[in-house]
């Protein structure tokens, strides 16, 4: 069996549907059955990520604001300007 890795993104929402699959009533190893993972999988991700947004996570996206910040830094470096902040 080959084995997949998922991205936090994936893992953080995999974590949510079991969540919202257990208030429904569900045990932890039925909710994990219906998305084909391990319950060990399951508590591991849970320690891991449990509680995180996708937006926390290592690998997310720049905000708005960084970038634009780095956009005006860049452009004063090539214009040889003085820095602003």
């Amino acid at each position: 069996m080959a084995r997949n890795r998922y991205t936090a993104g994936e893992i953080i929402g995999q974590l949510r549907t079991v969540e919202i699959e257990l208030t429904k009533g569900p045990a932890v190893v039925e909710a994990c059955r219906e998305r084909e993972t391990a319950e060990q999988t399951y508590y591991r991700w849970e320690q891991e990520y449990g509680g995180l947004r996708v937006d926390q996570t290592n690998g997310s996206a720049p905000t708005t604001e960084k970038v634009q910040w780095l956009w005006k830094m860049s452009w004063h470096i090539i214009t040889e300007q003085p820095r602003i902040r």
